[in-house]
């Protein structure tokens, strides 16, 4: 459970920072912000609440309100938190090493969070024994995948924003 908390900590506080970048780009241009996120500012039911500089507190309450939501970080729901606050709408649809295709990726990163997570959260279980082995090699992977959506998301706000955020 630690180590799926760890991904979901991971997903939010990654949007959230690359965000800031984001917002720290635009300035005081909110034309600047990507189609998904100007999309989510023009559906609020208060125009005024984006006057002057309110667009910039309305976007981060947005995202954040999604991030306050996801409770499944699984490939859909991390991607379309991407989405929102990066513009980045298949970040996790492009990662691959070591012979694991972009496919076996996404396939195992839903494994762990709906069935894995699952059993042990909701029957208190496993549909197989737990190991030590198994836990480490859950490690490896997420510790990969944290590393190449890093260097993923770093390169995306880089080409967006002019500036290397990390």
């Amino acid at each position: 459970m630690l180590l799926h908390t760890a991904w979901e900590n991971y997903v939010e506080q990654v949007a959230v920072e690359g965000l800031d970048v984001v917002l720290l780009a635009c300035g005081d241009d909110h034309s600047r912000l990507h189609r998904r996120l100007r999309q989510a500012l023009g559906d609020l039911r208060d125009p005024w609440a984006l006057a002057g500089s309110g667009w910039q507190l309305e976007a981060r309450r947005t995202v954040e309100k999604d991030v306050g939501k996801l409770n499944t970080p699984n490939v859909q729901n991390a991607e379309r938190l991407f989405d929102l606050a990066l513009g980045l709408e298949s970040g996790l649809h492009e990662l691959s090493w070591q012979g694991t295709g972009n496919a076996k990726v996404r396939e195992n990163i839903d494994e762990f969070v709906h069935e894995i997570r699952g059993e042990i959260v909701h029957k208190g279980k496993t549909s197989g024994r737990l190991t030590k082995i198994g836990v480490e090699s859950w490690l490896v992977f997420f510790d990969g995948v944290v590393r190449r959506l890093d260097l993923s998301i770093a390169q995306h706000l880089e080409a967006v924003t002019g500036t290397r955020p990390w």
